[in-house]
């Protein structure tokens, strides 16, 4: 049964209070999978993520389109029509977070901050932003893994909105003896990096 934005906002108004400590909860799977499906009763290429209460007396539930573009402006809008709801603040897409965390998956771990990246431009198309990003100690036979995992860095720490945006396409290198000197930047830099292409680009139209 399809749902639409006003009739999932009603629904959540009502059981929010349910979803506080899902930790902390006997049924926390049970109550994931029970706000998984009605938003995917409203779209199903839609996903959230649910915070426990933070230091400042809220939860943050972040409804996100895991990266597809095409996607966003479905997320904008719902989240636009959600209600005041007490000690809820509801986000569209994944927030930046900053490159000081540790992403571990499987046999991949990764710390955002000892990454480096070098910016890879398209002749024909220099709004695209490539990055080549230097890896300490990379395993070849994790060359896949480490660049899907990378892929879920980039969108921690610069948010769901820029990586799908700005980022067109990234290759996995080991990390240079001297990245600097092969004009590499440091990661936690991206961020800075994007913000000053985007005026550069602007100021030579």
């Amino acid at each position: 049964m399809a749902t639409d934005a006003a009739q999932f906002w009603t629904w959540f108004s009502e059981q929010h209070e349910r979803f506080r400590s899902i930790n902390a909860s006997l049924n926390g799977e049970s109550l994931l999978s029970e706000l998984q499906l009605h938003l995917h009763q409203y779209d199903p290429d839609l996903w959230f993520q649910i915070s426990e209460p933070l230091s400042e007396g809220y939860n943050e539930l972040i409804i996100t389109a895991d990266g597809v573009k095409s996607k966003f402006a479905l997320v904008d809008s719902l989240v636009a029509t959600a209600p005041e709801i007490p000690k809820w603040h509801i986000i569209a897409l994944k927030p930046p977070y900053g490159f000081d965390f540790v992403h571990e998956f499987g046999e991949v771990s990764l710390n955002s901050s000892e990454l480096w990246f070098l910016p890879l431009r398209s002749k024909s198309n220099p709004s695209l932003v490539g990055l080549r990003i230097g890896v300490p100690d990379l395993s070849p036979h994790l060359r896949e893994e480490t660049e899907n995992s990378l892929w879920l860095v980039l969108e921690g720490g610069i948010g769901e909105r820029a990586c799908a945006e700005r980022i067109h396409h990234i290759e996995v290198v080991m990390l240079p003896a001297t990245p600097e000197d092969e004009g590499y930047i440091k990661l936690p830099e991206l961020g800075d990096y994007l913000d000053w292409l985007s005026r550069n680009s602007q100021s030579s139209v």
